[in-house]
């Protein structure tokens, strides 16, 4: 059946209008009826040009009769007068050879959104519109969704670990099955590289000397070497040797660069520099899928800047850490002497909010010229490395006053003044003396005291004294007086120096230790060699706390050793030893 144009309009001949359906009414009447508009050919031909999708007008033989500038644009296939169920358009023709009123293809690299609607005297229309631009936004949220959801995890995983190890692990597995299908990442610390290797069986993490990495390593954070491939990360001929390390696994890693456009079978290769600021921490590695997207690209320089901001925060823990235990190694009361006629016993424990470093000291030694010993013992204000490092300057300071003073309040006198001197309004309590034999056995101590605890003192019978001294704190005015107190030991008897770790050390409902408890756990220790003495103490006082935190705790015992007893020995096994 052949078709007039005045019938494709819809409004040529009264036998056309006659073949149209009454128009429904949606309004129960509400409305009187319409005639059908009669549009002439130009007319519709405009109309048809001013839609937003293509349309193709197809009599009920599937032969096309109009379609709009559009459609012709999208499916230039398509011509008028042919069939479009033998078209070249296989979405348009599947769709009627199944039947179906709609479909959704990718034809010439658009995506196209098909759907008909039937007309009057046999003809249908179909609309065809272009989404591509739609999908390519859609997929692009989707791709930022998704780039911002990995990253956001990758940041978590990598801020949970301050390991230099750990961070070069987490770095290399996080892209695996992401992104990447082989990822490394490695650093250097000159004689040797970290790496750290990742793909879907796991993550390995080895240290290598291999020359030609190190060398690479290295010349990474050089600006007179040649750069770690290019802006975009590519990696060049110079980077062929480090990659063979990386990823030994990838074919393509040992064979750039590559000549021309990869094979499909190709791994991509991606080389990034790990740097936070000015400083290269190390080299990022990952193979890929070919076709790598420029958001991939993005996404992965992104990350390893997250990777490098990660790796900088280990490295100054790490730094951090290393100098601490250097200064913590440093303040640790050292090995005490023997003096001849005496017995000495230490015990130690620095905070645990202070990470080991605390701010209580205890020193002893030998004064020139030889037959008298210095000791002190005290506690700074404040925890942690500032407190660490006055703790240095003020036990060096003992040291020295005690070559140039004559007496423990001299000493004294002389610390107030270097402390107020330094200006930053720091204090320490302080109890100093010194002690020497007597003909027949025993020892005369003579000691000064700086706002510390009282000494006690251990008698041969069982009873404890608290030595009376007073003195002001050290480094807090300037008119500090210190006075000095002397006592002497009978063979057995011991002098216990002690920080207020150990009387303000608190039990799980707040009560405090305090000097009375002390002086009874001290009075059990009769008999008790000085370090015995010392690890008594101790061992009372974390009984006491029950696994609660405390200050520093410091604990100094001076015995005079009994007649016949080597110095030094101690009778108490079951105790813990100092720290």
């Amino acid at each position: 059946m052949m078709v007039s144009r005045d019938s494709v309009n819809g409004a040529a001949t009264t036998e056309d209008r006659s073949r149209l359906p009454e128009p429904a009414s949606h309004h129960d009447g509400a409305y009187p009826e319409v005639e059908a508009l009669l549009l002439p050919t130009g007319a519709l031909d405009v109309l048809l040009a001013g839609c937003t999708d293509a349309i193709l007008i197809v009599d009920d033989q599937n032969v096309v009769r109009r379609l709009n500038p559009l459609a012709s644009e999208l499916l230039p296939e398509v011509l008028p007068g042919s069939r479009l169920d033998e078209s070249a358009v296989p979405a348009l023709r599947e769709a009627l050879a199944e039947g179906r009123r709609d479909f959704c293809a990718t034809h010439r690299d658009h995506e196209l959104l098909g759907r008909s609607a039937a007309l009057a005297a046999g003809l249908t229309a179909w609309y065809v519109r272009d989404v591509t631009a739609e999908r390519d936004r859609e997929n692009a949220l989707l791709a930022e969704r998704r780039r911002k959801s990995f990253l956001a995890h990758a940041s978590a995983a990598l801020a949970g670990t301050l390991s230099p190890g750990r961070v070069l692990s987490l770095a290399a597995r996080l892209p695996v099955g992401r992104i990447a299908e082989h990822c490394a990442a490695a650093m250097s610390d000159g004689a040797a590289a970290m790496v750290a290797t990742a793909s879907q069986d796991g993550v390995t993490l080895r240290r290598t000397r291999h020359t030609s990495v190190l060398r690479r390593l290295s010349a990474v954070s050089d600006p007179t070497a040649e750069p770690l491939g290019d802006p975009a990360g590519n990696p060049g001929e110079q980077d062929k040797e480090l990659l063979a390390e990386l990823l030994p696994d990838v074919p393509a890693a040992r064979s750039l660069p590559a000549q021309g456009p990869p094979d499909d079978t190709d791994d991509e290769i991606m080389l990034l520099p790990l740097t936070a600021g000015t400083d290269v921490h190390g080299v990022l590695a990952m193979a890929t899928a070919p076709g790598m997207s420029r958001h991939d690209r993005i996404l992965l320089r992104d990350y390893a800047q997250r990777v490098s901001t990660a790796l900088e925060g280990a490295r100054v823990h790490s730094e951090r850490s290393r100098i601490a235990e250097s200064l913590r190694s440093a303040l640790l009361p050292p090995a005490l002497p023997e003096p001849p006629g005496l017995s000495l016993g230490s015990a130690y424990r620095a905070s645990a909010e202070a990470t080991r470093i605390g701010g209580d000291f205890l020193d002893v030694h030998e004064e020139p010229g030889g037959g008298r010993w210095t000791f002190s013992l005290g506690d700074v204000c404040g925890k942690g490395v500032d407190a660490a490092v006055l703790t240095g300057q003020v036990r060096q300071s003992l040291r020295t006053a005690s070559l140039v003073s004559a007496g423990p309040a001299a000493r004294l006198e002389l610390l107030n003044r270097v402390m107020l001197q330094a200006g930053d309004g720091r204090f320490a309590t302080v109890v100093t003396g010194a002690m020497t034999t007597v003909e027949g056995g025993g020892a005369r101590i003579r000691l000064a005291n700086g706002g510390h605890p009282r000494p006690l003192v251990l008698r041969r019978d069982g009873t404890v004294e608290s030595l009376e001294t007073a003195g002001m704190l050290v480094g807090a005015l300037d008119e500090a007086s210190f006075l000095e107190t002397e006592t002497e030991l009978a063979p057995g008897e011991s002098l216990l120096l002690y920080t207020d770790g150990v009387t303000e050390a608190r039990d799980e409902s707040g009560e405090m230790f305090e000097e009375e408890r002390l002086q009874e756990e001290l009075a059990t220790c009769g008999g008790l060699q000085a370090q015995a003495v010392a690890n008594r103490v101790q061992q009372r006082v974390f009984e006491f706390l029950h696994g609660n935190d405390h200050d520093d705790i410091a604990i100094l015992v001076i015995q005079a050793a009994s007649v016949g007893a080597p110095p030094g020995t101690a009778e108490d096994a079951g105790t813990h030893p100092s720290e």
